[in-house]
């Protein structure tokens, strides 16, 4: 799956096989709790035990680490396998749960999240958040061993579902914000899109992640990267309220993106108060250090997609650095 050489019948094919697998497996530890449950009939001890008979032949076939990498290279090739899913879903049980490593816990809600087809109607949606919040436990009980890219990833998943408990989201950007001097680009355009659309609009996110394009120097970012965070930079300007036009030269005829003249001094109505120190601080320094980046030769305008382009030039028009 990492090397785009993975063949879709095959995937196909063993997660039929570890769908049948870990329904047995399900059925079968339901079984055992009823069987350790109020006395039985004949035709019912007949029934549990047949059931736990089967299930012995799977009970050691699947951990987290076999479940959760398949998982992963669904939403690495991108191929998604209802049933399996389900079976994924209905096989993490809290008990289960509670013996995942950092990494699975990860890796499973990313690739939950990952298929919109998981919770494309209310009714999906709420089923998927259920199965989510059984994580919560197990994500705030063990922050501190997450990686960043885990972390970021946990973030991303809650936001594409549209909502992440409170004891997630802070506890997961604490840690975070600790370890900034550790994330890359794909982190922060990652982090940026999850804080934006859960309209998380913190300062001190938004400050660091800023501060790290900055630093990063944003010749390291991809085009779709840039884009990305420079997208949910605008957003945190427009919620934060931050109107004014923010100029790339020196106000006093001033220069918009790529340098083009704007010939002449700002018109007086296009300036109706100044600048907020948030939109100062946190927004300008990030939009000035992509400039090169953008246009100079080579620049991620000239590579990136239509779709990058035009949520790059969107992000700058957001903030009035362009026409």
């Amino acid at each position: 799956a990492r090397l785009a050489l993975l063949d879709g019948e095959f995937l196909a094919a063993i997660a039929d096989a570890a769908t049948r697998d870990l329904t047995i497996e399900d059925a079968a530890a339901a079984a055992e709790a009823i069987g350790a449950g109020p006395t039985l009939n004949r035709m019912e001890r007949s029934s549990v035990s047949k059931q736990l008979n089967v299930g012995k032949r799977y009970r050691a076939g699947y951990d987290h680490i076999a479940v959760t990498q398949l998982l992963n290279a669904h939403a690495k090739a991108r191929v998604f396998h209802l049933d399996f899913f389900n079976a994924a879903m209905g096989w993490m049980t809290p008990a289960r749960l509670a013996a995942f490593t950092p990494q699975s816990v990860a890796n499973a809600l990313h690739a939950f999240a990952k298929f919109p087809e998981l919770y494309s109607t209310d009714l999906q949606r709420r089923q998927l958040r259920a199965v989510f919040a059984t994580f919560v436990p197990e994500v705030s009980r063990r922050l501190e061993d997450f990686t960043v890219q885990n972390l970021v990833n946990i973030i991303q998943a809650f936001s594409l579902l549209g909502r992440s408990p409170d004891e997630v989201l802070v506890g997961v950007m604490h840690v975070l914000l600790q370890r900034k001097d550790r994330w890359n680009t794909q982190d922060v355009a990652n982090l940026a899109s999850g804080l934006a659309r859960l309209e998380r609009w913190d300062p001190e996110s938004f400050t660091a992640l800023s501060g790290t394009l900055v630093s990063l120097s944003a010749a390291a970012f991809r085009p779709g990267e840039l884009a990305t965070t420079l997208n949910a930079l605008a957003h945190f300007a427009a919620a934060a309220a931050v109107t004014p036009p923010l100029r790339a030269g020196d106000g006093s005829g001033g220069t918009n993106l790529c340098g083009i003249s704007e010939g002449g001094a700002v018109d007086g109505e296009a300036s109706h108060e100044p600048a907020s120190e948030i939109a100062v601080s946190i927004v300008l320094p990030a939009f000035k250090a992509a400039e090169a980046r953008l246009c100079g030769k080579g620049g991620s305008l000239a590579k990136g997609t239509t779709f990058e382009v035009a949520l790059a030039l969107n992000a700058y028009a957001k903030v009035q650095l362009s026409d």
